[in-house]
């Protein structure tokens, strides 16, 4: 996507973690590009920063931004629930109430109104979690494009998933097994 809107495209990987994104959108994007991981984690940070060569941003990204610096492209891997990896991890729907899917659809929505002011005109917000509730996918979204801060933004398409049956009638994409699904 980055690629799509500049020869030098400028990506913000928001909630960069380990930087194991980072790393894949550094190898895909070239030298040339300029990418600023950011977390709330140092430890995370320093991993990453053995990881990819890239900029680093240690900060609470739903209260603060790194610099005035505007992005072709913004990519909000957000703090989410986790619920996804149920595959992988079954423990975790035993460590996650309700109370801790609206805590983290709070802070996606304030991630998401404090990040967009980090979008250049015509650039694009990226927002993904691993997850599949209601309330930190689908609401968060709707309520920021709901909002003053939203207005100017607009739903786009994905490309077609690499599974064909990861694809939703809305444009998004879902890459787990849900009942009735093939």
């Amino acid at each position: 996507l980055a690629k799509s809107l500049s020869s030098t495209p400028s990506v913000l990987d928001a909630c960069a973690g380990r930087g194991v994104k980072t790393e894949q959108l550094r190898a895909l994007l070239g030298p040339e590009a300029t990418i600023v991981a950011a977390d709330r984690s140092k430890k995370k940070l320093e991993h990453a920063r053995s990881l990819v060569n890239a900029e680093f941003f240690c900060g609470d990204l739903s209260q603060l931004l790194p610099g005035d610096k505007l992005f072709d492209l913004v990519f909000v891997d957000a703090p989410c629930s986790g619920l996804g990896v149920l595959r992988r991890r079954p423990e975790v729907r035993l460590r996650r109430s309700e109370e801790d899917l609206r805590e983290l659809s709070g802070i996606q929505r304030r991630l998401l109104a404090n990040l967009s002011r980090a979008v250049r005109p015509g650039g694009i917000l990226l927002y993904a979690v691993c997850t599949f509730s209601r309330l930190e996918c689908q609401e968060p979204v709707e309520n920021f494009l709901g909002s003053e801060v939203g207005a100017n933004f607009e739903r786009f398409l994905l490309p077609d998933p690499p599974e064909p049956s990861w694809a939703n009638a809305d444009g998004t994409w879902c890459t787990y097994d849900a009942p009735g699904r093939a």
